[in-house]
């Protein structure tokens, strides 16, 4: 019995110490709320450049209109120049840089970059990016094509003088940056960076920061004044032509209403997030007195996250509420309430002409982003110093002594780990509680405390430590990207007890629907046709692209027929879909951005029209590379022309390429002198995809003879560079295949060959290293004479001409004008100013290309490049080739095999091929 009550005793106790060990496990884990002020505060330290200079001169106060003018003459700085003022200041303090400029001297799209000096240094580091925001107005309405459908309006810089404030994009900074001066004499250097920089009436305008907002006593008597509403489209102004209209036909209270023909309605959305891009309307008070704002917005582009615009009303902010306006996730239109102090804010307008600002910006989180972007920046520079000592693959077994070797690391993740609480308290505070937001740096300072108390398990979490840091940069990249749409902003008078209504009635929602679906039988929404055609001359073409490259392309063909008389049917399909309709006979006249091995497959089954005695065809081809027709040309026939280009070039992080003072390779034995410096340090050369057709060409290779009769797989020259390409990996341990964008990213890879295309997803995807990496040519092969020959294969889409279209010339005048350097330009422009530096359309067109958003080292880089470009010529049978060189390489270096050996083998088999299909088509017979 006793025995029994002693047993009871025990498991009582085990239980209470184990509930109490648990309790004190959750409470070790509970968030602590961390408000905005105490953030700081811990966080203060953690900032860097402008934000850390603004922390010494947060204080500083100066005299009401406070200017030092600089100069007032009209002043041009040329591109790559610089140009030094003297200039004295009275007061002491905070100042905007200002300048008056004007459009209608270039037609450059993008920001004028340039540096600014203060007595010959930098006074922060983003002072080194600074721009002048522009004016871009509509040059002409927006037109209806013959299907009743809204075109977008033509964009152009306003060409009267007009004021602007020096801002910057790479910091986390939207509004314009402030530059203290002190007392006496100073000089201001402008440096220009790709563009020539022109303006006038330079000068530093005191800052005064916007007050908190007090409520009027009184708000009087509006007199009877109506709401005043404006349509988000009709848009006074914009700081970059990347924000642009958008037709909305999710609701029925979208003003105007959409649910048939295309209708601009709303304006801004997946366009308008990059942070310090605003849109400015302008609208006209009647009456005078006190309003509230309403916006009726729509924020459903990214799942749980805020969107935040800062207000200006004539150009101020009025009070200090209103720089970051908060619209919350929701997948309904919402009426937004500019608030203050839990009430709606009350604005005076006096009667007459106004305008009203909305500007991208982080709001509340602008300083927490600063926080995690310089935290991500220390994770991966943690993580590639334990990499360095454990290598990517480590043995889980070995003691390292990681703390002995790397102490400082560790050092750095007590840091880390604590700022990781600090964040998590911070979004916990936001967010009133634990939420996704949350349970990533959470989860990562836990993993940081783990690994300093047991530094064993960076062997068995290395992947798991990798995935978290790129969640963070994951984490950045969603809430750096700031999308709004817009359908109406609105100020209502004060006393009145609502504005418009944000949604309609049940019978208009039923009608509206009932349009809807009957538009969706009648119209055929890929399907775009051009209206001023003259003489029934009409071409019927095809795109295989995306819907918004096709509504771009419309309205250039609009342009063409208007100039030509000649209309054009537009239609998106799918890839499939073209050899489909083809072979049915129900295929289209042209098709652009279409696959570069199909002109020949075409050609050889009689589809295609051959282009070389077309009228012109002499001119239209020198404006491309002569290898960029190689893989379009068969028996000396072209049957397409090219669109756009895609060939190798070489990226590399300069920032680890400098700790670790390594040498950029210019030729293949650089690269192998290069490997084991990377190696010891646990890196990777990262080897290109189509690596044989790059050293082929360079060791004087081709792929086949006379015009594809035969392969020249096991020739001399391309054993030399099959066995080459072999030893990279055999030999030198090179990756078979690699994450390039994560690796890059993280430092594992510092340098790889890739598609120079590749620059469209770094800009996006790792943003924070925006600065760290160049792109510079190919490592080259020494040739017998001492020069470096550093070809390069290429490849591209392109456009061609079906054999049973209607009308061969006007096909061929709209194939002409299609890959002109004029309509390339134009419909590169626009893609890119639609859709961003991810969307860049890398144009075939040599004259086209020059008149691209390249930097001047990257556009230098790839016009040198180009030069040594080869294309890869496409014959009956090619697909063999490369299917069997793939099968030959997996048998070299899988399992040993002798190369000549195994090239000879492979040969036979592709021979026999090329030989079938020459006879399937009776090519050579006579």
């Amino acid at each position: 019995m006793k025995k029994k009550y002693l047993i009871i005793l025990i498991s009582a106790v085990s239980v209470i110490a184990l509930l109490f060990g648990y309790s004190k496990l959750f409470d070790k884990e509970k968030i602590i709320p961390v408000d905005a002020a105490a953030f700081m505060e811990f966080a203060a330290n953690e900032m860097s450049g402008y934000k850390l200079y603004l922390q010494k001169f947060e204080d500083t106060k100066l005299p009401e209109n406070s200017l030092v003018n600089i100069i007032s003459d009209e002043t041009i700085i040329p591109a790559g120049s610089e140009k030094e003022f003297t200039f004295s200041v009275q007061a002491a303090g905070l100042y905007l840089l200002s300048c008056e400029q004007k459009g209608g001297t270039d037609s450059i799209y993008k920001d004028k970059e340039f540096a600014v000096l203060i007595d010959g240094e930098l006074p922060f580091e983003e002072s080194s990016n600074l721009y002048f925001p522009r004016k871009w107005i509509e040059s002409e309405p927006g037109e209806t094509d013959i299907n009743g459908n809204e075109l977008r309006p033509v964009l152009a810089e306003q060409g009267e003088w007009y004021k602007s404030y020096a801002k910057n994009r790479t910091g986390y900074v939207s509004s314009p940056l402030c530059f203290y001066l002190s007392a006496g004499n100073h000089t201001v250097t402008l440096n220009s960076g790709d563009f020539d920089l022109s303006f006038r009436s330079l000068s530093f305008e005191g800052y005064q920061a916007p007050k908190s907002y007090k409520e009027p006593e009184s708000f009087g008597d509006n007199g009877g004044a109506k709401p005043i509403q404006i349509q988000a489209e009709d848009v006074a102004y914009r700081s970059s032509p990347s924000i642009l209209e958008q037709i909305d036909r999710s609701s029925a209270a979208t003003t105007p209403v959409c649910s048939g023909a295309d209708v601009y309605n709303t304006m801004g959305g997946s366009t308008w997030t990059d942070r310090g891009d605003s849109i400015t309307w302008e609208f006209d008070v009647e009456q005078p007195g006190y309003y509230h704002m309403d916006i009726r917005a729509l924020q459903d582009y990214a799942g749980g996250i805020s969107s935040y615009r800062r207000l200006y009303i004539d150009g101020k902010t009025p009070f200090d509420e209103v720089r970051g306006i908060t619209v919350p996730y929701s997948f309904k239109w919402q009426k937004v309430t500019v608030m203050a102090e839990d009430k709606p804010a009350m604005f005076y307008l006096d009667k007459g002409p106004h305008t009203v600002t909305l500007e991208c910006t982080l709001g509340e989180i602008e300083d927490l982003m600063e926080v995690v972007n310089n935290l991500l920046r220390d994770l991966n520079r943690a993580y590639r110093r334990v990499i360095m000592v454990i290598s990517t693959n480590p043995d889980p077994y070995r003691d390292y002594a990681l703390k002995e070797k790397i102490p400082e690391v560790f050092d750095e993740m007590g840091r880390m780990s604590e700022l990781l609480n600090q964040i998590s308290g911070f979004l916990y505070y936001q967010n009133k509680g634990s939420g996704s937001q949350t349970v990533l740096f959470e989860r990562l300072s836990e993993q940081l405390r783990d690994f300093i108390k047991y530094p064993e398990k960076l062997q068995t979490e290395l992947n798991y430590f990798q995935s978290n840091i790129s969640a963070v940069g994951t984490w950045i990249s969603e809430r750096d990207s700031l999308p709004l749409e817009v359908d109406w902003i609105e100020f209502v008078p004060a006393g009145t007890q609502s504005g418009s209504e944000i949604d309609v009635g049940l019978f208009s929602k039923i009608k509206f629907s009932a349009s809807r679906v009957i538009s969706s039988y009648i119209s055929d929404y890929n399907r775009f046709t051009t209206s001023g055609a003259s003489n029934n001359k009409s071409v019927n073409v095809w795109v295989t692209t995306g819907r918004d490259q096709v509504q771009i392309i419309n309205q250039l063909c609009n342009e063409f027929t208007s100039e030509s008389g000649i209309g054009v049917s537009l239609k998106l399909v799918e890839q499939n879909a073209v050899m489909m309709a083809v072979v049915a006979g129900t295929g289209p006249d042209v098709q652009i951005m279409g696959m570069g091995g199909s002109p020949v497959n075409y050609a050889v089954r009689k589809a295609v029209l051959g282009l070389t005695d077309m009228e012109g065809f002499d001119d239209v081809i020198n404006d491309f590379h002569p290898e960029m027709l190689t893989p379009f040309t068969y028996m000396g026939e072209t049957y397409a022309l090219p669109e756009t280009e895609s060939f190798p070039v070489m990226f590399y992080r300069k920032d680890i390429f400098d700790e670790l003072d390594l040498k950029v390779p210019v030729v293949w034995e650089d690269v192998y002198d290069l490997l084991p410096d990377l190696q010891s340090n646990n890196m990777q050369f990262g080897p290109y995809v189509d690596m044989y057709s790059l050293l082929l060409y360079q060791n004087g290779g081709s792929y086949y003879a006379n015009e594809g009769e035969y392969s020249l797989l096991n020739s001399k020259n391309s054993i030399k560079a099959f066995t080459q390409w072999s030893r990279l990996f055999i030999d030198h341990g090179l990756p078979l295949t690699y994450d390039f964008l994560n690796r890059f990213r993280t430092g594992e890879v510092p340098i790889a060959i890739q598609d120079f295309g590749m620059y469209n997803s770094l800009v996006v995807f790792a943003p924070e290293i925006r600065n760290d990496w160049v792109m510079t040519m190919v490592p080259g092969t020494v040739r017998e004479d001492g020069t470096v020959d550093h070809s390069i294969n290429c490849g591209g889409s392109c456009a061609y001409i079906f054999s049973n279209c209607k009308d061969e010339v006007s096909s061929w005048v709209f194939l002409k004008w299609w890959v002109s350097g004029k309509t390339q330009s134009s419909f590169a422009s626009q893609i890119e100013i639609m859709l961003g530096e991810q969307a860049r359309h890398n144009v075939a067109s040599i004259s086209a290309f020059e008149n691209q958003m390249w930097n001047s080292q990257q556009s230098q880089v790839l016009s040198e490049q180009r030069k040594w470009m080869k294309g890869i010529p496409q014959v009956p049978g090619s697909y063999f080739l490369s299917r069997h060189l793939n099968n030959a390489f997996r048998k070299v270096v899988y399992n040993s095999a002798d190369v000549r050996e195994t090239l000879n083998e492979y040969t036979a088999i592709i021979n026999k091929e090329l030989t079938s299909k020459r006879k399937e088509f009776g090519i050579g017979e006579n």
